[in-house]
């Protein structure tokens, strides 16, 4: 697959809202979600319905999306910029054990998934410490206006 990239078509925005509407109801469980083209019917799956939702999301606030694809397994360096971390931090991180990872010759290799999975644990860690930060603030007596 190649990059794809969509501008949002302001004529659109209310269908694009209506796909994140229908895909969004806590009434309706990912896996009811079915796709039907020309008579044929096919489930989506959740992590499939969930991206759906954030593209449409996306173009309804009339922002462009764009699609990479993501290779099964990732480089230190590939991975720190996906998490958004340097490549030192990353390093840290697999010798501690937090983040799985094989050696292919003398090159680390993540799989992308657990990489993923890491990101969830580290945008976690941050709000549990951002929230704790507010809380001491709180104690403190500190004006947050």
């Amino acid at each position: 697959m190649v990059n794809a990239a969509v501008a949002s078509v302001p004529e659109r925005r209310e269908e694009y809202a209506a796909v994140q509407r229908l895909l969004a109801s806590p009434d309706l469980p990912a896996a009811e979600v079915m796709l039907v083209r020309d008579g044929v019917a096919a489930p989506m799956p959740p992590e499939l319905a969930d991206l759906v939702w954030q593209l449409a999301r996306s173009l309804a606030d009339g922002d462009g999306v764009t699609v990479v694809p993501l290779p099964a397994e990732l480089s230190t360096t590939e991975a720190a910029h996906l998490l958004r971390i340097s490549r030192p931090t990353l390093v840290k991180a697999l010798d501690a054990g937090e983040l799985p990872s094989r050696k292919a010759g003398t090159h680390r290799r993540i799989a992308a998934r657990d990489v993923l999975a890491y990101r969830e644990v580290l945008i976690d860690r941050h709000y549990r410490a951002y929230e704790a930060l507010m809380e001491y603030s709180d104690d403190l007596g500190l004006d947050q206006k």
